[in-house]
This record gives C-alpha cells, structure tokens and sequence, in this order.
C-alpha cells in the first residue's frame, strides 16, 4: 500500500497538524461521508492510497465507527453486527477490506477504521519508487 508521492507529503504535513485535535474522525466529517448510518459512518480517504498489492487504486474509503474506540471489541453488539454488514456490503462491490490493530505501530489514527481498497485489477510488473518519501521496488 502506497499513496502517491504528493499524497504522502500532504498526510505526513496533516498528521503533523492534527497533533491539536484529539480524534478528527470524532469532528465534523461532512466533506468526506459518502453515507451515513446508525453506528458507522462510511467516508472518502483525504489521502488515498494510489497502490495496493501492486494494482491501481480506483476508489478509497474508509468504515468509521461512530463511537471511538482503538478496537473493535470494544464496540456494542448492535454496532458489530452494523459494522461487519457495511464491510460484507462493500466486499461484494469488490472492495478491498483492510485494518490495523490498535497494537500496530503504523497506524496513525487512534480511532478504529476500516479501509475499504477497490482496484483495477491489472498487476503492474515493476513498480519503482526512487524518491522520499518510498523506495520500492515490486517485479
């Protein structure tokens, strides 16, 4: 997973800044929701990933539960069974599910999420990145 060059620069200058919010996913979301339900909300990433398993990126969201929390366990029963039928949803329009633990070291927002990832389905062969903030190389 890889966001374009200039994606990254933004959301590393974001990250730096959001430093003064406690939880953006908990502030106002009205630019990025694509729908809204009772326990989560499903929403645009600003800085979306432009490869994932070495294909495009076409489309990137991301499943937000309404109530923070860091993992999933900690959501209601009512919230779970939501939040796993919005992921079953979008897996049958070809979506891509990924997410982090609350554990892992590179997640940057302490407020679980969902990706969901849809590609154009064309393996690149190479796919090089030669300058910061990657260095890649995919055959």
């Amino acid at each position: 997973m890889y966001r374009s060059r200039k994606a990254a620069m933004q959301y590393q200058e974001y990250l730096s800044l959001r430093r003064q919010v406690e939880c953006e996913f908990c502030q106002d979301l009205t630019d990025q929701l694509v729908a809204e339900r009772e326990h989560v909300y499903i929403m645009r990433n600003l800085f979306p990933y432009a490869i994932w398993d070495r294909s495009d990126v076409t489309d990137h969201l991301m499943i937000v539960p309404r109530q923070h929390t860091d993992t999933l366990s900690a959501l209601s029963p009512a919230a779970k069974l939501a939040y796993f039928e919005t992921m079953s949803e979008y897996e049958a329009k070809g979506y891509d599910i990924y997410a982090r633990t609350a554990a892992n070291t590179t997640k940057s927002i302490p407020h679980q999420h969902t990706h969901l990832i849809k590609l154009d389905r064309k393996q690149k062969k190479l796919v090089a990145y030669l300058r910061r903030p990657y260095f890649l190389f995919h055959r």
